[in-house]
């Protein structure tokens, strides 16, 4: 299986999401697929 430089970026943000949840006013749609993150949307106010 090939990971591709843009999952490697949505891991970063999910992981910026999940440590910093009270610097974070935004929202992120995340799934898991094949034991990766994916992010299908997010915005930051």
């Amino acid at each position: 299986m090939v990971k591709s430089h843009d999952n490697q970026a949505d891991s970063l943000v999910i992981m910026w999401f999940y440590q910093s949840p009270e610097e974070c006013s935004g929202q992120a749609l995340i799934k898991v697929q094949d034991g990766l993150f994916r992010i299908l949307s997010y915005n930051l106010d």
